[in-house]
């Protein structure tokens, strides 16, 4: 717990870094050409570029919340209402039935 993951440290996190970066750029472009005259080809790159920078960041929501969801039980109960409930934890130093092995409840899905 508390690490990254590679895909997170090389993929995630630069990538919406870029991206935010991008459409921040690009829509203080396009809000700049109110005040200064800005011409058309960079206007036009910038437009691009701000929607190209929209459907990335939700192509990167949607491929968030595919990994998230999993790793995440209570986003089932935001969206829902309704908590499913857990199985009781046993203790430390109970004794386990033959055959059986002690997970944990971090084995389930929150981490």
């Amino acid at each position: 717990m508390g690490k990254f993951t590679f895909y997170e440290k090389v993929v995630e996190l630069p990538s919406w870094s870029i991206l935010l970066a991008l459409i921040t750029v690009t829509g203080l472009i396009k809000a700049g050409r109110y005040l200064i005259p800005v011409p058309g080809v960079v206007l036009w790159l910038a437009s691009t570029l701000h929607v190209a920078a929209m459907v990335a960041i939700v192509i990167k929501l949607l491929d968030h919340l595919r990994y998230t969801f999993p790793r995440w039980s209570l986003m089932g109960a935001i969206t829902t209402t309704w908590m499913k409930e857990q199985a009781p934890a046993r203790r430390q130093g109970a004794s386990e039935p033959s055959g059986s092995s002690a997970t944990g409840i971090a084995g389930g899905g929150d981490t």
